[in-house]
């Protein structure tokens, strides 16, 4: 998870790491503090990190990300514009008063594209991270129901999500939370999504389906020759 708190939650939860007796939780101040590792523990900090998420930063509004996207649409065409007119300017009046106030005029212009840029993007930056983790969160029974019952398409993720998640069905545990969603990207959730809407709406079998019925079937087949021997034997008898 990045960092949405922009330093107004010293206990903004980023994520945290298990190894054996202890949680090692990293907060978005920089700090790290470990924790027992219990489920219970667990638990907490997994609602604090979806708490993060409910409770929008003001700074990651639509508005203010909106405002930021005008201004620099709205203010980058002088810029182009008056780099050019500053050599004119220069040509005719030298380096004088005139040129001075121009020159002035375009380095503010410059200061606010920029600063008005970098906010831009990383506001934007920020955004697509909290709607992966909010479409995660609204989606996530569906999405660990479907990895679960379809384990094959864990194979068009990277090794390492794969390990992870592989670890994580085997341990019995989900196969993703919000601890471990930064292992996939937006676009990943979103395909897993389509899968799982595809799968519903034809009612495809999933590959647990698939090998009870193929388990179900070889018991009935043994069960059924050894009834058959049973009865040859009988008539024998």
């Amino acid at each position: 998870m990045k960092n949405y708190s922009m330093g107004m939650d010293e206990t903004f939860v980023l994520g945290y790491k298990k190894k054996k007796n202890k949680i090692i939780v990293r907060l978005a101040n920089r700090r790290k503090f470990e924790v027992f590792n219990s489920t219970e523990n667990e638990e907490k900090l997994l609602k604090k990190m979806e708490q993060q998420l409910l409770i929008k930063p003001h700074k990651i509004e639509d508005e203010e990300y909106e405002i930021l996207d005008k201004t620099i649409v709205g203010l980058s065409p002088y810029l182009f514009i008056n780099s050019p007119l500053s050599i004119f300017v220069y040509s005719h009046w030298g380096n004088n008063f005139v040129y001075k106030t121009w020159l002035g005029v375009v380095i503010v212009q410059s200061g606010v594209i920029g600063v008005s840029a970098l906010c831009y993007y990383v506001l934007k930056y920020l955004k697509k991270d909290l709607n992966k983790n909010i479409l995660f969160y609204e989606n996530k029974d569906d999405i660990n129901s479907f990895i679960r019952e379809n384990p094959t398409c864990l194979d068009e993720f990277n090794k390492k999500t794969r390990k992870e998640i592989t670890d994580r069905i085997i341990d019995g545990e989900e196969p993703i939370n919000l601890n471990t969603v930064n292992l996939l990207k937006l676009k990943e959730i979103k395909l897993t999504l389509e899968k799982v809407k595809f799968y519903k709406r034809l009612d495809i079998e999933s590959v647990t389906d698939v090998i009870e019925k193929e388990k179900t079937d070889l018991i009935k087949k043994y069960t059924d020759k050894n009834v058959l021997i049973l009865s040859d034997n009988n008539q024998y008898n």
